[in-house]
């Protein structure tokens, strides 16, 4: 765990309200770390184009401090949330608009091509024409969106440019740890956007920049459950791996293709002739088209160079692309090739970024007219696409960029390290910390890229961004994080966080044996320290108490003069290490350290763990009336900042089951248990886990189920049976099968002569029904054939009352008869 260095988030009473506070105070739980209490934060918008912020009053902190409910924490670009406007060298592709409109009736609209072939320019039309009835969103992807946090943090800002309202729920469940997005965010979001009587037409572009698994598994789940009111679209070079057949097949998939996109004579007419104003002749159109096959990237590559030659002949434009020439070199020869040095060294140096403002340029190129520049290239330059409505930031399109970056590294090999090196400075400075650190690594500058994931990975774990801080480390050559004990931990925590213990533990060993190549940057005493947590943490998650005490001691131990967040980090996860190890009254102390400064950093996460832990030990010193007012505080608190989803819960929901138990509010109880389950497994808590299912189970007894609380003890018993030391919990689910055989016996007593007495032979059969035998096996072990077997246990079931081979097994238990 680190401390959390916060990201820009809204002061209360905004609509994105944030719990302020640290990451780590509470074995990755979202809880927060800094040496002070942290302020939340309110809106505002800086030069790069982001969201960032700004302080509050002091009243705002004090009247909200532990009440201000939790958002994701990340910080948005704007730019990414405005479709391009409508240039005038652009043509009206009213045949396709008319396409995507007959399809706004399928649950998906799909427009696929490769690059250059207009399918950004068709989905803003598509926007701007149907804009004026129905509401549209818009939303640009790029490769950072590969974690599946961040992605839909991204689609839910895009919906609120509509409807500022949507996505309150939704969003602060997506950074609880292990909560699958499919299964808790978007049920969510799904059921907000169903209260919506107006249509929402929301537009991602580029798709195809997205390989993560989980994101395609919950976008497909948008699609597949997304109300009426919500019309979905992709722009991608490629059929995204999403079940296209399934919804093609139901008539559910609208599709535009690179087919569909090539130009008609008429529009290459129109767009040579009239928007470009070439006066190419009827026969040197068709050339084109015919060479181009109505690519629109191709056509508009002729015109640049149509527009540098002049009035020249027919002829000589004709030849102007021999058939043979490729497209690189057609591109350099016919175009680069043709603009004054100054504006193709800009062209070929900012090639390397992938959004371009006027500043950034200037920081590359060493000029001071980067604006007016970009303002030149966009009043003659199609390739240059706005981001905003300013005119502050662009893109260059995709097919111009990768042709600019190819020409300059063949042109100057040396020159793009430099230039990445200069975007990282410049990001850096504007604490655009995800763009400096890809600047970095392709810079080669992998101390630098080292630095920054050290000091910042907390912040984005806090955000719930795991999968942006594996793509940072994998980026890095793996010699590199290797010999950096500070991303080593870093990995560790992050793969625990993801329930990946073989990963994390694999990350583990290398930092305890991995150099330390310049300071620790997130406030942790010593590497050792992190080590120490993390190892007790997954010690703990696996099941061997008396280990994870152990590790968890020296934790304490090493952070005994470090700073509250990271003390407390060790305080709580020694405190639950105890607390499972039955030395309740050793852990109460660390476990009110806990609470204490939670309370003193207004960190929730910490809080709710500290009130579930002490509610627990009170109902296990007879005090159930304390037990039930801390478990519902702890409850409410996570509520209330929005980390209900957080498996931070836990053991209040535990432990109010079971105090609703003792007091026989059985359906309540069983509701608490089962949630406290739910949090254990998605935890991957294999002791939480067993203790919720041991009181679940002893609950459907008691509610008259006795099939599925021996079927919940089993599943309690496999679940401990990979586990080294599970401390109390094998006690506690002993109690629970001495508590329910009783009750069977009980209940037996009070029913004498329910059923018919079984002959010797049936008894015999019975007794092999309880064992793993098939039925065809137990016929062969008694040598019978297998239709006198079936007889046998016909008669069975009609003697004991039952239906099923299950069933007898626990009636003849309840009867004392096995």
């Amino acid at each position: 765990m680190g401390p959390h260095h916060p990201a820009p988030s809204f002061a209360p009473g905004d609509s994105g309200d944030e719990w302020p506070g640290l990451w780590a105070a509470s074995e990755g739980w979202g809880g927060r770390a800094a040496a002070k209490v942290v302020t939340p934060y309110r809106a505002s918008y800086t030069r790069s184009g982001v969201l960032t912020a700004r302080n509050p009053s002091e009243p705002e902190l004090a009247a909200e401090r532990m009440r201000a409910p939790a958002g994701s924490g990340a910080i948005l670009l704007t730019t990414k949330l405005h479709p391009p406007p409508a240039r005038a060298e652009h043509i009206g592709r009213s045949r396709l608009v008319g396409r995507l409109r007959a399809g706004a009736g399928c649950r998906l609209s799909l427009v696929v091509a490769p690059a250059g072939w207009g399918k950004t320019t068709l989905l803003a039309q598509w926007l701007a024409v149907d804009g004026a009835g129905t509401a549209t969103a818009w939303l640009s992807l790029d490769e950072s969106d590969n974690d599946p946090v961040r992605f839909f943090s991204y689609l839910i800002a895009a919906l609120r440019t509509v409807d500022p309202a949507l996505g309150t729920n939704s969003e602060a469940t997506l950074r609880a740890p292990g909560a699958p997005i499919a299964e808790v965010a978007l049920p969510l979001l799904i059921n907000e956007l169903a209260l919506r009587s107006e249509e929402i037409q929301l537009v991602l572009d580029d798709y195809h920049v997205i390989d993560n698994e989980d994101v395609h598994e919950g976008f497909a789940f948008l699609v597949e459950h997304a109300p009426s009111t919500l019309r979905l679209s992709l722009g991608c070079r490629y059929d995204p791996p999403l079940p296209l057949a399934r919804w093609r097949a139901r008539g559910e998939l609208s599709e535009v293709r690179a087919g569909d996109l090539s130009f008609t004579g008429e529009e290459a007419t129109s767009f040579l002739n009239e928007s470009l104003t070439l006066q190419l002749a009827a026969e040197e159109i068709d050339s084109l088209l015919e060479r181009t096959e109505g690519w629109a990237a191709g056509l508009y590559l002729a015109a640049l160079s149509f527009q540098s030659m002049g009035p020249a002949p027919g002829s000589a434009r004709a030849s102007v692309s021999g058939e043979d020439r490729h497209l690189i070199d057609y591109f350099t020869a016919e175009v680069l090739d043709r603009q004054p040095d100054e504006l193709r060294a800009f062209l070929l140096r900012t090639s390397v970024l992938e959004r371009l403002s006027g500043p950034l340029c200037d920081s590359l190129t060493d000029h001071h007219d980067g604006a007016e520049t970009l303002e030149q290239l966009e009043r003659s330059n199609l390739f240059l696409v706005p981001l905003d409505n300013k005119r502050e930031w662009y893109r260059y399109h995709q097919l111009f960029r990768e042709l600019l970056r190819h020409e300059l590294h063949r042109a100057d090999p040396d020159l793009p390290p430099e230039l990445h090196r200069r975007a990282n400075a410049w990001y850096r400075e504007a604490g655009e910390i995800p763009e400096a650190i890809g600047h970095a690594t392709q810079a080669c500058e992998f101390g630098a890229a080292s630095d920054m994931i050290a000091q910042h990975w907390a912040a984005f774990t806090n955000a719930g961004q795991l999968a942006t801080i594996i793509n940072w480390l994998e980026a890095l050559p793996e010699e590199v994080v290797k010999e950096d004990a500070r991303l080593c931990v870093a990995a560790a925590m992050v793969w625990s966080e993801l329930g990946r213990g073989d990963k994390s533990d694999r990350w583990l060993d290398a930092a305890s044996h991995a150099p330390l190549p310049g300071p620790i940057l997130d406030g942790l005493s010593s590497v050792e320290s992190g080590v120490a947590i993390i190892r007790a943490i997954r010690l703990r998650l696996d099941g061997d108490i008396g280990q994870a005490t152990a590790v968890a001691r020296d934790a304490v131990e090493f952070e005994s003069d470090g700073i509250p967040p990271w003390r407390a980090v060790a305080s709580v996860v020694l405190g639950m290490s105890l607390y499972w190890g039955g030395q309740g009254e050793d852990a109460r102390p660390h476990l009110e350290e806990t609470l204490s400064i939670g309370h003193e950093l207004g960190d929730a996460i910490s809080v709710v763990v500290a009130l579930g832990y002490l509610a627990a030990l009170d109902l296990a010193a007879g005090d159930p009336a304390s037990a039930e007012r801390l478990a519902r505080r702890g409850i409410e608190l996570a509520q209330d900042t929005r980390n209900a989803e957080h498996h931070a819960p836990t053991l209040a929901h535990l432990a109010l089951g079971e105090v609703l138990e003792a007091q026989g509010h059985l359906a309540d109880a069983e509701t608490q248990l089962r949630r406290a389950a739910e949090l254990s497994q998605r935890r991957s808590d294999a002791i939480g886990l067993a203790c919720g299912l041991a009181a679940l189970a002893r609950v459907r007894h008691g509610r008259g189920d006795p099939d599925e609380a021996r079927e919940l003890l089993r599943d309690a018993q496999e679940t401990l049976n990979g586990c080294t030391d599970p401390g109390i919990v094998a006690t506690r689910l002993e109690e629970s099968e001495r508590q329910l055989c009783h009750t069977q016996k009980r209940r037996a007593a009070s029913a004498p002569g329910r059923y018919e007495e079984l002959s010797d032979r049936e008894l015999t059969v019975l007794r092999l029904l309880a064992s793993e035998l098939s039925r065809r096996e137990i016929a062969s072990e008694l040598y019978v054939s297998h239709n006198t077997m079936k007889s046998h246990i016909r008669t069975i079931y009609r003697k004991l009352d039952v239906n099923a081979r299950e069933q007898a097994v626990v009636r003849a238990r309840e009867l004392d008869l096995l």
